[in-house]
């Protein structure tokens, strides 16, 4: 297989998955469509459109979506961006302490929060908005953990050059009341959510796309 149907197919993975399509049919589009593109050698933008159109045309089809309620994207990365900022300044608060019934929000603690939130929005921009079947191709472990590793650099840099200063305080009760609403929340929609692609016994070779844009290269077979 080559990069640019490799592409694709990671590219119209993720764009089923959006889409609420569940798993086993997933699985079977992706597989046929890497068929056809075997067979004919056509370029896959040109005969399918974008992978955003294609899902959107496999969704609608009998039996395409996943029955039930699936919550949007956009409401699991409020709750997990929700959760992320709790998460960072509950260590803080357990490991400095807190006085007075407040929970402090210190500099360092934002600075996180900045750069949590800045690569989120990076990532869901390339994952969910940039499927146009060209524009970035799937990393390998190599890559990601790159990416990782320059990102953890960046914010422990930046942490250690703001310091220990509170920029802020939040009641302590409304703090722990939001957290405990908030995580139990993002666990059932994260559970809601979570929908994996399973893909037939001939198209194992391609159970990478399963990682999204961590798909790695293509496979030498299949």
């Amino acid at each position: 297989m080559n990069q640019a149907n490799w592409t694709y197919l990671a590219q119209l993975a993720r764009a089923l998955q959006m889409e609420g399509v569940e798993g086993h049919r997933s699985g079977e589009f992706l597989a046929e469509i890497d068929s056809h593109l075997a067979e004919t050698g056509v370029d896959p933008v040109e005969e399918f459109g974008t992978p955003y159109e294609l899902a959107a045309e496999l969704a609608v089809r009998p039996g395409a979506r996943r029955p039930g309620w699936v919550p949007p994207l956009w409401l699991m990365w409020l709750l997990s961006m929700a959760a992320a900022m709790i998460a960072v300044v509950a260590i803080d608060a357990v490991m400095l302490g807190w006085e007075d019934g407040r929970i402090p929000i210190r500099a360092r603690s934002l600075v996180w929060i900045a750069v949590m939130m800045a690569s989120s929005l990076s990532f869901g921009y390339f994952a969910t908005r940039r499927l146009d079947g060209r524009s970035w191709r799937p990393l390998n472990g190599g890559g990601a953990a790159l990416v990782s590793l320059g990102i953890a650099v960046v914010v422990t840099t930046a942490s250690q050059m703001v310091g220990d200063r509170v920029i802020a305080t939040v009641p302590a009760v409304a703090f722990w009341v939001t957290a405990a609403i908030a995580l139990p929340l993002l666990i059932v929609v994260t559970a809601r959510r979570n929908n994996p692609i399973r893909f037939p016994d001939h198209a194992a070779h391609l159970r990478r796309l399963r990682r999204g844009i961590f798909a790695g290269r293509p496979p030498s077979g299949g």
